[in-house]
């Protein structure tokens, strides 16, 4: 198995799998636990940062952003600097949910770092930060 987009989604189900299985009573999903992820750090975020932190386009981080409105996770406003922009914040019930939902994030990340050394678990968050914060979506490598 040398396919590294095999691999890293096959590490991704099992991370998502874990936490989902673990957040079934509450209805979050590992998505919408990233949204809160990111808002519980930021407070308040356009609606057009908060996709690009998130890395979903325009469309899915509004249906995720309904989503987590409905459940009232998360509350949109109009950003008082920009009547055309709308902020996206959490709500208390959304801090709730999020610091509930710790626990199965942790045994999310055990899935992927119980069969690695300290030193190895630390190695793949770095060579995986370094992909995600630098790769090169528009290389082509040659294959033969």
């Amino acid at each position: 198995m040398q396919r590294p987009g095999f691999l890293l989604r096959r590490c991704l189900q099992l991370t998502s799998g874990v936490f989902e299985q673990s957040c079934a009573e509450i209805g979050l999903t590992a998505r919408q636990y990233d949204y809160l992820f990111v808002l519980d750090i930021a407070e308040e975020l356009g609606q057009t940062e908060l996709a690009e932190a998130v890395g979903l386009d325009k469309a899915t981080n509004t249906l995720v952003i309904k989503i987590l409105e409905r459940k009232q996770w998360v509350q949109r406003a109009v950003a008082p600097h920009d009547s055309r922009m709308k902020v996206v914040r959490i709500t208390e019930d959304g801090r709730h949910v999020f610091a509930s939902a710790k626990r199965a994030a942790d045994r999310s990340i055990c899935a992927v770092s119980n069969p690695l050394t300290g030193q190895e678990y630390e190695q793949l968050l770095a060579l995986m930060r370094k992909v995600a914060l630098h790769g090169d979506t528009s290389a082509v490598a040659d294959v033969p």
